[in-house]
Order: structure tokens, then C-alpha cells, then sequence
């Protein structure tokens, strides 16, 4: 009798065993779940023994994410960097004194005149007449190139305001036709399409005529031959770097 018994108390004591084991191992069923994905949450508790029976931890409620970064504020213009931007009217990447554009702002030289139109700078050279290679090798030395009038309204500029009407001869332009005979082209590489001409010219005379020279008086252009001496008319961008 006391054997049965023995017995029966070893396998209720296997069974009870055997049920704690499936219901505590956390590890192969539900605990240790619910890791956080986040660098905040925390990790799932482990699951009970096999011989108690404990039920596994619950998961770890994830962190939420950090909010993001402000974004930095633009940058405002920098004068002296080279660029020409929004704010400026030149930009000659220096700061040096005197070259046409201080501060960012075009300061044409003594004697010569801005035009708003384009902030460009005009100057009329009267000391000496020179022929048109000897002018325009003068205004390529200071940053400039012989005079482009491409329109009406820069045509009226210059001969109402840069140039002197009192001193006579007449002013070389930066136009001629050299690389190839009736074919036109403005030392600057602006299109040709604007024109003053004197009536029947260009007309070649003698077939020695290819560059042309703005009359003192009335303006009017003419095609002359390029070895004759005149006064001449500079014109400068200020919003690019200068020599």
C-alpha cells in the first residue's frame, strides 16, 4: 500500500513537472519578445523555469524617434567673392580701390560716364589720335574693348553724354569688317543687328575701308580705313573680374 502510494506521489509529481516545463520555457514561446526598435526601448523579461512554470516577461514598449535637426539659414551675398549676385551690380572678386567696382557697386573712373542701362562704363579718350589697332589694344590693356552700340538708347548715350561734340574728328567704334568684306562684327562679340548709318555708307571707298568711326557732329557712322587717326570711345564691364 504505502508502494502504490509512493509510486502515484512520483508520477503526479512527473506530470505536474512536465506541465511547468511547457508552460515556463519563455525562451522557445512567448517571452522575451517585444525588443524595441528603437535605442530607447526596452527588452522583453525571461521566461520561468521549467520547474515553477513562470509565464514570460511582457515586451519592452519602443522609444520614440528623436525629432529632426532645424535647417541652417541661408547665406546672405559675399561681396568680394567673384560671383555677381542678386544684390550686387558688380563683383570683381577684390577689394582693391579704384578698378570700377568698389563695395560691389560699379564706380565708373574720373572722366568716365555710367550708363544705368547696363552699369557699364564709358570713356572718351581725346589726348591723341591713334589708329584703330593702337585704340583698341589702349582699351584691352585698361579692362575695356572699343565701343559697342548695339541700340538706339546706348547710341544716344554716348554721343549726347561721353562724347564732346567741341573736340573735332571722329571717333573710332569697336566695328569692322576684317575677317571677312561686308560682314560686320563688333570687337565685343555682341550681336551686329543695330545700325547709325551715314547715308550710302559703308560703301568700301577704294576697297581700303573696313573699320568704323562714329562722326563728332552728327553720330552718324562710317566705314574708313583703319590706319587713320582719330579720337576713340572705351567701354567696360565691371560686373566680371578685371585685369
Amino acid at each position: 500500500m504505502r508502494t502504490m502510494t509512493t509510486m502515484r506521489g512520483i508520477l503526479l509529481a512527473v506530470v505536474a513537472a512536465t506541465v511547468g516545463c511547457a508552460a515556463g520555457n519563455g525562451d522557445d514561446a512567448t517571452g522575451g519578445q517585444g525588443a524595441s526598435t528603437s535605442a530607447s526601448g526596452g527588452g522583453g523579461g525571461a521566461g520561468g523555469g521549467a520547474t515553477t512554470g513562470g509565464g514570460g516577461g511582457a515586451g519592452g514598449t519602443g522609444g520614440v524617434g528623436g525629432a529632426g535637426g532645424a535647417g541652417g539659414a541661408g547665406g546672405g551675398s559675399v561681396c568680394g567673392n567673384g560671383i555677381v549676385e542678386p544684390t550686387e551690380a558688380c563683383d570683381d572678386g577684390n577689394d582693391d580701390p579704384g578698378d570700377r567696382c568698389d563695395d560691389c557697386l560699379v564706380q565708373c573712373r574720373q572722366g568716365e560716364h555710367k550708363w544705368e542701362d547696363n552699369d557699364h562704363c564709358y570713356g572718351e579718350f581725346t589726348a591723341q589720335k591713334i589708329n584703330y589697332e593702337a585704340a583698341k589694344q589702349v582699351c584691352l590693356s585698361q579692362g575695356g574693348y572699343l565701343v559697342s552700340l548695339t541700340s538706339q538708347a546706348e547710341q544716344d548715350f554716348v554721343f549726347d553724354t561721353v562724347i564732346d561734340p567741341a573736340i573735332a574728328l571722329p571717333r573710332w567704334l569697336g566695328l569692322t569688317d576684317l575677317t571677312t568684306e561686308g560682314t560686320f562684327a563688333w570687337e565685343s562679340g555682341e550681336p551686329f543687328a543695330y545700325t547709325n548709318w551715314e547715308a550710302g555708307q559703308p560703301d568700301d571707298f577704294e576697297g581700303t575701308e573696313d573699320c568704323v568711326e562714329m562722326y563728332h557732329v552728327t553720330g552718324e557712322w562710317n566705314d574708313d580705313n583703319c590706319t587713320y587717326e582719330y579720337h576713340y570711345v572705351c567701354e567696360y564691364e565691371v560686373a566680371a573680374p578685371q585685369p
